[in-house]
């Protein structure tokens, strides 16, 4: 008789904070290993890393060993709280910080990654329209959708 060994897949999921990572967590830890990541810290009884996303070994590490990357690319709230500067901060972590997972990723061979964006993107667009391969986006110039079109 064979003995089948099940493969727990090992997923990272941004946006630890978020309650859309906590419940994709829930849902996916019963058969997949799961490590969470955040800009803040976060209790957990899960894996989790502090990570700012840089451009750095530690996004490296983050990445290792992992088969899929489900990339939240949701701000915490506590960062969201002090909006002196939260343009930047958006476009910059919706940009720069997700071309950093997507470098660390590639340098590990993961090639299972989610992006969840938005529908905002096409919230302007006639309903009836379709789209074909010769189509281009129209961002709007409002930081929520553009900073997800731009990610």
């Amino acid at each position: 008789m064979l003995d089948f060994v099940t493969y727990k897949m090992k997923i990272l999921i941004t946006s630890a904070t978020s309650k859309l990572s906590q419940q994709l967590t829930t849902d996916l830890s019963a058969d997949h290993q799961i490590r969470l990541t955040d800009l803040v810290d976060f209790e957990t009884d899960f894996d989790f890393v502090q990570s700012d996303l840089g451009h750095e070994s530690e996004t490296d590490e983050l990445v290792k060993n992992i088969d899929t990357i489900i990339h939240l690319a949701t701000l915490p709230l506590a960062l969201l709280e002090n909006p002196d500067d939260l343009e930047n901060l958006e476009i910059d972590f919706l940009t720069r910080c997700t071309y950093n997972l997507l470098y660390a990723a590639v340098a590990q061979n993961i090639s299972n990654f989610v992006f969840a964006s938005t529908l905002q993107l096409f919230a302007k667009l006639d309903q009836n329209l379709t789209i074909g391969p010769n189509w281009r986006p129209r961002p709007t110039t409002d930081l929520f959708p553009l900073s997800r079109h731009l990610g």
